[in-house]
């Protein structure tokens, strides 16, 4: 009746450490993935996004215990999104749009919708543009360059470099508008990256 037990037992198996990258000749027999071949995409709940954008910009604050706080409001909290304070009464648009489970009931499972309004939020959110900035403002200091502060936003991100073509495609969008100020451009960069499905799908 070890759960420590089980739970090794489950990550050690083979079945638990696939990748999620296809095999052509496993696709051709089991498109479905029904025989657990590989690992299936998991998108990320918002409590991991949340933290995993904080961690990226350096503000997450791993402080443990203490009173829950109010992470709806601008500016934010640096706190992981698990102290996120919740009113029963009046949920947050911010839960709600990111199918939090509804604190009123017996929730067993999450579900998971992808509805336009995650999209809309991450894109105009003052939380992930701030986040963006703060980003930015960390590898400026780590990079003398701008191929080099391309590289440390993808080490910060993705924690890997870049390929050849992601550098050249970064830099062509920094020089795509003379007149936008560099900062900016770089920091709509760094969104960018925060926005891809790399950084919210764990493979």
């Amino acid at each position: 009746w070890s759960i420590k037990k089980l739970h090794r037992h489950i990550l050690l198996s083979a079945t638990y450490q696939q990748v999620s990258s296809n095999r052509a000749d496993y696709l051709r027999v089991d498109p479905a993935n029904t025989l657990l071949w590989k690992m299936k995409r998991q998108r990320l709940a918002f409590e991991a996004l949340r933290d995993g954008i904080l961690r990226a910009s350096g503000q997450l604050d791993l402080t443990l215990g203490g009173r829950p706080v109010n992470i709806a409001k601008y500016p934010t909290t640096p706190r992981r999104t698990l102290y996120g304070f919740i009113d029963r009464q009046n949920l947050p648009a911010l839960f709600r749009t990111f199918d939090f489970a509804n604190p009123d009931a017996h929730c067993p499972e999450r579900f998971e919708n992808t509805v336009p309004q995650q999209a809309l939020f991450l894109m105009n959110s003052p939380f992930l543009a701030a986040q963006s900035d703060k980003l930015r403002e960390a590898a400026a200091k780590q990079a003398p360059s701008r191929q080099a502060l391309v590289k440390v936003l993808y080490q910060k991100i993705f924690q890997r470099n870049p390929t050849d073509t992601e550098i050249s495609e970064a830099l062509k969008f920094l020089n795509a508008d003379a007149e936008k100020e560099q900062n900016e451009a770089f920091s709509q960069l760094a969104q960018v990256l925060l926005l891809s499905n790399e950084f919210g799908f764990v493979d």
